[in-house]
């Protein structure tokens, strides 16, 4: 009876161990291929995009909705599904910077990938939280698809930690200039 117990103890841990592992993997999958599909997947083929690069300075309005955010970066409006922003977007030779509130920092710079895409990104390593545990807060912000009226972005913010802990958050936005 007792060997019994310990093999439907021992078959339980399995089973939880195997669920917890094909939750990682999951997890990971959506991470690791997600983010690269969003970048790199998102951009038109050259025959449909617009002639002439496009123009990313303005200010856009910004929709966003969320995909993951396990770092509880940004509180939901009203409605619950994400939250609105109004991004500024200037030029300063090939660079060009991003000011939002949303942003870690109020801002980050980045430069043009292609004809209509923008895409900026910024770093930080130290104590973040005041607990004497280094860690690296990473954001990413790339406008996609870039028209004279509108743009795709995706926001990405990744706290990693010495200590092995880690938060992934990823946002779609679609952003409309108004000015």
């Amino acid at each position: 009876m007792i060997r019994k117990e310990k093999m439907s103890r021992l078959q339980m841990i399995r089973k939880k161990e195997e669920d917890i592992m094909s939750k990682f993997l999951g997890l990971f999958l959506l991470l690791s291929i997600g983010p690269l599909l969003f970048f790199v997947g998102c951009n038109d083929s050259p025959a449909t995009s617009p002639i002439g690069p496009a123009d990313p300075v303005g200010t856009w309005s910004v929709r966003f909705t969320e995909l993951l955010d396990e770092c509880d970066k940004i509180a939901p409006d009203d409605e619950g599904v994400g939250f609105t922003s109004q991004q500024t977007v200037t030029r300063n030779g090939d660079t060009y910077s991003v000011e939002a509130d949303e942003l870690v920092f109020g801002f980050i710079d980045g430069a043009l990938r292609a004809s209509d895409s923008l895409e900026a990104e910024d770093s930080f390593t130290g104590d973040l939280f005041g607990t004497g545990i280094s860690c690296v807060l990473s954001e990413r912000l790339a406008y996609n698809n870039i028209t004279e009226t509108s743009t795709d972005i995706v926001y990405e913010v990744v706290i990693a930690c010495e200590d092995g802990t880690r938060c992934d958050s990823l946002f779609r936005a679609y952003g409309e200039r108004s000015s």
